[in-house]
């Protein structure tokens, strides 16, 4: 599983993307009825049909982009 680095403050979500929703107090990246949300665990979740090939490119460009900006993690689950 991925997680936020817990030195990154979630607010540099937005520059790729993320939105705060703070009814759930969460970070979400959508694209039509799909999401991916960072919760306060700081984990990444997928929500919805990401199997859709364009709607996974776009979920797979995003999470590159955190990986390249060293702002991601591997955590067992």
């Amino acid at each position: 599983m991925l997680k936020i680095k817990d030195n990154i403050p979630l607010q540099e979500l937005e520059r790729f993307g993320f939105e705060y929703e703070d009814f759930y107090d969460v970070y979400e990246f959508s694209v039509s009825a799909s999401v991916m949300q960072v919760k306060r665990d700081r984990c990444l979740t997928l929500e919805g049909d990401i199997f859709d090939e364009k709607e996974g490119n776009q979920y797979l460009n995003v999470i590159y982009s955190l990986i390249k900006a060293d702002m991601v993690e591997k955590v067992e689950n």
